[in-house]
């Protein structure tokens, strides 16, 4: 029997549903750094009114967000503005932990679809990264690092489910060929990041030869 596709899958079919928003919010952000980092700025704006763009465009990416916790493009932007701006590297790795296990809990519901588990394993591996990094000022076991590990697993092990169901069920077809492509690039891209982790995890035996 057909059965339907995850309800995630539904955004596959839509190529760039949040493409519009997601450009102004990423060059908005990009300018506010630049200008903060410029001496000499044209827009020439005050620390109030920087303060008040800056919460601005925060909101609005925040606020996309929650509504494709899915989206690549979304979560990195926000996980790096949200990293670069916190006060210490403790705190900069409970937002990355907190962003991420919103992230990865999306990617491994019902509702998420083949971008969502790839969004996931991203998630997981930014965590991984983070805590594999020397003198990143961060204390980290190696329960956590497996634990992670294995949160990276299962979104991979998701997408490719969903994506076996995808050719089987014949709504793979149904998502537009540049969007296929994406997709097949950035699995290519996370798995080929996370063979290089499973690597590094192996050698300081985190994980078992």
């Amino acid at each position: 029997n057909h059965k339907n596709p995850p309800e995630g899958a539904a955004a596959e079919n839509a190529s760039g549903h949040s493409e519009s928003l997601l450009e102004q919010i990423s060059e908005w952000v990009s300018l506010l750094e630049e200008h903060r980092t410029t001496p000499t700025s044209r827009l020439n704006l005050s620390p109030a009114h920087r303060r008040y763009l800056e919460g601005t465009a925060n909101w609005h990416l925040k606020l996309a967000y929650r509504l494709d916790p899915g989206d690549a493009a979304l979560y990195e932007i926000l996980h790096f503005t949200a990293m670069s701006r916190a006060p210490s590297a403790e705190a900069a790795q409970r937002v990355a932990e907190s962003l991420a296990a919103t992230t990865i809990a999306h990617a491994l519901s019902p509702q998420g679809g083949l971008s969502s588990a790839l969004t996931g394993a991203g998630a997981a591996i930014n965590l991984l990264n983070n805590e594999l990094q020397t003198g990143g000022g961060i204390t980290v076991t190696r329960e956590e690092m497996l634990r992670h590990w294995e949160l990276l697993t299962k979104c991979l092990v998701r997408y490719r489910q969903l994506r076996a169901e995808a050719g089987a069920e014949g709504w793979w077809e149904a998502i537009p060929p540049t969007r296929q492509k994406e997709i097949g690039a950035y699995a290519a891209l996370v798995q080929r990041i996370a063979g290089t982790i499973g690597r590094k995890l192996t050698a300081l035996e985190v994980l078992k030869p």
